[in-house]
């Protein structure tokens, strides 16, 4: 299954919490693909940093879209979550 979804349509301060919870909730093998309007960079290190059940690929990079996605290649036996 491939899952879209504009990263703008989260609330900043909670935004990295939101993406990675709905990674979470992907089966393994699913996509999440994601739009930002900006430098997704801190997001994307913050992502290999947490879930090393997936993995990053980028489709566009900038200047004014970013797209990239999030494939579940395994579920993470322990799963950490940023602070809000």
């Amino acid at each position: 299954m491939i899952i879209q979804k504009k990263v703008s349509q989260f609330p900043a301060k909670q935004r990295h919490w939101h993406l990675l919870e709905a990674f979470d909730n992907l089966a393994v093998g699913d996509t999440l693909i994601l739009e930002a309007n900006h430098n997704p960079a801190p997001f994307i290190h913050e992502f290999q940093q947490l879930r090393r059940g997936g993995v990053v690929q980028m489709d566009e990079e900038g200047p004014k879209r970013w797209i990239f996605r999030l494939v579940k290649l395994q579920e993470d036996s322990e799963r950490s979550m940023p602070l809000l």
